[in-house]
């Protein structure tokens, strides 16, 4: 509303109106983007299976997200809910395992490994096997997938910890790479003795059965020597990567009346073929997950030709008009004497939306490559220029601007949309600038508030410009 004061003494008083109208909607397609970070691949690709790993912190995925036993990190399984369970497959043979998150908050094969590799193989049965504690050796008896009671095959100490029988502490030894063999006689996390305690499952009856049950499942599998293959479906004899004194290494040891995970003397013999467990190590125990409860597989730009996994989506960006439209002015035939003088009192307000769903943290920018809300076609001093700094709008000038979420500010809580109270200059061209940043993976509908305001001067119609909105990973 314009308000005349007028100093002539007719009884007709002109009224000025200005309509505003800034309401718009920038709707992006859903966008999924992860960042490239750089997983452990086997098979062809990493014969020696010596790729380093390396996680990113940023990560939302889960245990559910991922199909291979390579795309395992800690923060994945960090990610992971407590015992969800999926199968996964090793790339180096395609055969697939059952996973899970066990209550130790890791995540743990929980099925045999049955990988041919590590030492010399001796066939199906076994036959050749050699009662030598040097030599690295197994044997494949056969596998099932999605089987808990497959018996995997059977790996003398040394093929288990993949030849390197100086290795100490987290070996990765024989187990897919991001996987690593159990330690033992402690209940360091990663241990057998962390997950025994975790469970309650005692050096016992019942904790024999805590430790074969559901979500476990240790086999009575049995082991393998120069004999041949023996108590099948009586004991359960599984490799860690700890040694104990220099022929033997310390086992897990299940049996009727016995779970013992530190066990060593005869029984851990470093030429018997035991069992493999592999275990996928969190930094930090978390049983809750992140929340993500999404069991589809996420984009992984590691495997660009398995379509199985969705295209990764790059940050996309979209246009939104923000205009305001002023109204002819109503004049009046002023025969004497008059002299008006013309104030704007109130700013024009509106919205810029922004819905956008992301499994990952994101910020969003805004910019234009017209600063200036200009008539069309342009007409010279036509026009409602931007601010140029963080300042409030008043009326009675010519101004616009977009208010920042309290997250784009300096020191701002993360994910906030609150809007400050201060209306900002967006970025021009590609200098754009930051009006919004999430505390994470989230899918969010973002409100921008839009201020315009005029002076008397400015002439009849319609002032647009376009903002651009850009959504990019952080």
């Amino acid at each position: 509303m314009l308000k005349i004061n007028t100093n002539f003494n007719k009884c007709k008083i002109p009224i000025i109106t200005v309509m505003a109208s800034c309401s718009t909607l920038a709707l992006f397609s859903y966008l999924t983007y992860i960042p490239n970070p750089t997983f452990a691949t086997d098979s062809t690709i990493n014969p020696t299976n010596t790729i380093t790993r390396s996680d990113t912190t940023t990560d939302q995925r889960t245990l559910m997200n991922i199909k291979y036993m390579q795309q395992m990190s800690d923060q994945i399984c960090t990610n992971t809910k407590e015992n969800k369970t999926k199968q996964l497959i090793d790339i180096r043979d395609g055969k697939s395992y059952w996973v899970t998150k066990l209550k130790d908050g890791n995540c743990w094969m929980t099925q045999n490994l049955a990988y041919n590799g590590g030492g010399t193989s001796r066939g199906t049965d076994c036959s050749g096997w050699q009662d030598t504690i040097t030599v690295a050796q197994y044997c494949n008896p056969g596998h099932t997938d999605g089987d808990h009671a497959s018996r995997g095959n059977y790996y003398s100490w040394p093929a288990a910890m993949n030849g390197d029988t100086s290795a100490t502490g987290t070996v990765q030894g024989v187990c897919p790479n991001g996987w690593h063999l159990p330690t033992s006689s402690t209940t360091a996390k990663g241990s057998f003795g962390g997950l025994t305690t975790a469970y309650g499952a005692g050096d016992n009856a019942a904790g024999s059965t805590i430790m074969r049950g559901s979500p476990i499942y240790f086999q009575y599998s049995g082991r393998a020597s120069s004999s041949g293959i023996d108590y099948v479906g009586g004991n359960g004899f599984y490799w860690s990567s700890t040694p104990y004194y220099s022929n033997q290494a310390y086992i897990l040891y299940l049996y009727s009346n016995a779970a013992n995970p530190s066990n060593g003397n005869s029984r851990g013999q470093r030429y018997y073929g035991n069992s493999v467990r592999c275990l996928a190590l969190t930094t930090t125990t978390n049983l809750s997950g992140n929340g993500n409860d999404s069991e589809e597989l996420f984009p992984d730009p590691n495997y660009p030709d398995d379509p199985d996994f969705p295209p990764v989506v790059l940050p996309d960006s979209t246009t939104s008009n923000v205009a305001i439209t002023v109204s002819p002015v109503i004049s009046i035939d002023a025969t004497s004497g008059m002299s008006s003088e013309v104030d704007f009192t109130t700013v024009a307000h509106g919205d810029i939306t922004a819905t956008i769903s992301s499994n990952q943290k994101y910020q969003v920018l805004l910019s234009t490559n017209q600063s200036t809300l200009e008539q069309s076609p342009i007409v010279p001093n036509h026009n409602i220029p931007m601010i140029t700094t963080d300042t409030t709008i008043t009326p009675g000038t010519r101004a616009w601007g977009i208010k920042k979420t309290n997250s784009a500010l300096a020191g701002g809580t993360l994910g906030d949309t609150t809007a400050n109270t201060l209306f900002s200059p967006i970025g021009i061209s590609n200098n754009k600038v930051l009006f919004y940043e999430s505390l994470g993976a989230e899918s969010k509908t973002i409100t921008f508030p839009v201020a315009i305001s005029v002076d008397s001067t400015l002439p009849s119609g319609t002032y647009a410009t376009e903002v651009t909105i850009t959504a990019t990973a952080n």
